[in-house]
């Protein structure tokens, strides 16, 4: 009997041990999904063009992207400039990471000018990547909807549009980029 009592035991103690042991294996994989954002991946140049209220802006930048966290995220910084060789205007960074529990990308944008986070989520869906975040500007709370698309090696097209009246309506094609790739993924 002492011996059936401590088998019960053993088994009571060691499948707990090898269920945590076979999840944190499981968890120290980047899912499939971590690769979404490869394209993304090397340096870029992108010529943009802004809607504002008082007409259209044109605009050129970089943006620098990097695997980061053994894999699991993506990493980037995103310049935008005034003119060709100009003064930087905008300066960010986004860590991405794929959230497997809500199966979409969560993202945390950092505009280094005003010290502000933006909370932004992503999902691939046939072949293109889309992302929403809301924020704030001197106008007041808006939402943005954005989409990554005719993605291939050496180019992609970026196209955002924003709503002020909580997606009731959109200004369409906020912020369009032609992006193109100055090295190789890294």
């Amino acid at each position: 009997m002492k011996t059936r009592i401590s088998g019960q035991l053993l088994v009571l103690l060691v499948t707990p041990t090898l269920l945590i042991a076979q999840s944190s294996d499981t968890l120290r994989t980047p899912p499939p999904e971590a690769t979404q954002f490869d394209y993304l991946v090397g340096d870029w140049t992108f010529t943009g063009v802004w809607k504002l209220p008082n007409g259209e802006r044109q605009g050129v930048g970089t943006w620098k992207a990097r695997k980061a966290l053994d894999g699991f995220g993506v990493v980037d910084e995103w310049r935008v400039l005034d003119r060709p060789g100009g003064s930087t205007v905008i300066l960010g960074t986004t860590y991405r990471i794929y959230n497997r529990a809500k199966s979409h990308w969560d993202m945390r944008f950092l505009n280094v000018f005003n010290a502000k986070w933006d909370e932004q989520y992503a999902e691939w869906r046939d072949g293109e990547m889309h992302l929403w975040w809301t924020s704030e500007d001197q106008r007041g709370t808006f939402q943005v909807r954005v989409r990554y698309y005719d993605i291939s090696e050496n180019s992609f097209r970026w196209r955002a549009d924003r709503s002020y009246d909580g997606g009731v309506t959109w200004i369409e094609n906020w912020l369009t980029m032609e992006v193109t790739r100055v090295t190789n993924r890294q």
